[in-house]
């Protein structure tokens, strides 16, 4: 197994082998998390000028070796080894993908429309780098799940597609633009104030992030609960241990409103056996009692990335310990005015 990488999707038209136009959108979470229920980073937010010449690169050659005239994605590993990056390339689709309207609309390019005229051969535009020049902003599509309308479903982020449709949404920074989208989402919400955060770790957990993400909360107000002694011993001695009782419904709803559980924050790598797994009890109590779920380590960071770069006495006001009194902190901007920031030196 590739431990650590990152995937990247790529979009693309080409014409008779030739590469017409193209999108690199980066995954928030680490690879090996289904594309359709990834969160994307486009532009990119952590790939250099020399590694973006190289994917583009690699789909110039993809391209004239099927000799493609149409649409096509591809996913591609990034992984870092000292100060080299290697790509390796995973998947190809001779097909649109259902990212092909997040990066049309981010762009500002038709990428169908580009590919019908590609497979019909008749008003095929010049090739073009969409990707070069400055981006004053960022967009992120984010994944929608219905886990609440499959009973006893893991909501377990893996290989296999779960997400029922997204969310995209434009921001000035990454941070900004993910929180905007994951704020959209169905389900999501920040917890309230004087409400509790419960935290799941196992073996496979980044201890940084976990406890980064403790951390994040606990000063912002938030009493910080485990399940365990052991994820205790991980996440930090602020925490609390609370023992919940899986097996007893009622019991189960009586100790969440009890400890005022308003956010559940599992971030468990190693899918589950069976259904009396503790992480899997935890992520579906979740689901069952409405309560919002974060259920990768990397969202989770980026969750608290973004809350921290909230204007200084925000973040609080908004969901900490302050009243929420106060006007939405991220600017509202139409999609014209964002595509404008580009022509502006």
């Amino acid at each position: 197994f590739i431990r650590g990488a990152r995937e990247l999707d790529i979009d693309a038209v080409a014409h008779n082998g030739e590469l017409i136009v193209h999108a690199v959108s980066e995954h928030v979470e680490d690879a090996g998390v289904h594309s359709g229920d990834a969160s994307l980073i486009l532009p990119p937010a952590n790939l250099s000028g020399e590694v973006m010449d190289r994917v583009r690169e690699i789909g110039r050659k993809v391209a004239a070796a099927f000799e493609i005239s149409g649409p096509f994605n591809m996913q591609i590993i990034m992984q870092t080894q000292g100060d080299e990056v290697l790509l390796k390339v995973i998947e190809c689709n001779l097909r649109a993908s259902r990212s092909f309207p997040f990066v049309s609309k981010v762009t500002d390019t038709n990428f169908v429309d580009a590919a019908t005229r590609a497979i019909v051969g008749e008003g095929v535009p010049k090739p073009q780098n969409l990707m070069q020049g400055k981006w004053p902003f960022t967009a992120i599509k984010v994944p929608q799940f219905s886990w609440t309308r499959l009973a006893g479903a893991d909501p377990f982020l893996g290989v296999e597609m779960s997400s029922t449709g997204e969310v995209a949404c434009f921001g000035k920074t990454p941070e900004e633009a993910y929180l905007v989208s994951l704020l959209s989402t169905n389900g999501f919400r920040l917890p309230a104030p004087g409400k509790s955060i419960y935290v799941g770790v196992d073996d496979l957990t980044d201890p940084r992030i976990a406890q980064k993400v403790a951390a994040h909360f606990a000063q912002a107000g938030y009493p910080i609960l485990t399940d365990c002694e052991a994820t205790r011993s991980v996440i930090g001695e602020g925490s609390r241990v609370v023992k919940l009782d899986y097996t007893d419904r009622h019991a189960l709803r009586d100790a969440v409103f009890a400890n005022n559980i308003d956010l559940v924050v599992n971030l468990a790598k190693r899918r589950p056996e069976g259904k009396l797994d503790t992480n899997y009890c935890m992520r579906r109590m979740a689901v069952d009692f409405a309560i919002p779920l974060v259920n990768d380590q990397r969202c989770a960071e980026m969750l608290v990335d973004a809350l921290d770069a909230l204007p200084k006495g925000t973040s609080t006001a908004v969901y900490g310990s302050q009243p929420l009194n106060i006007e939405t902190p991220v600017a509202v901007k139409t999609w014209r005015e964002y595509l404008e920031m580009r022509n502006v030196d």
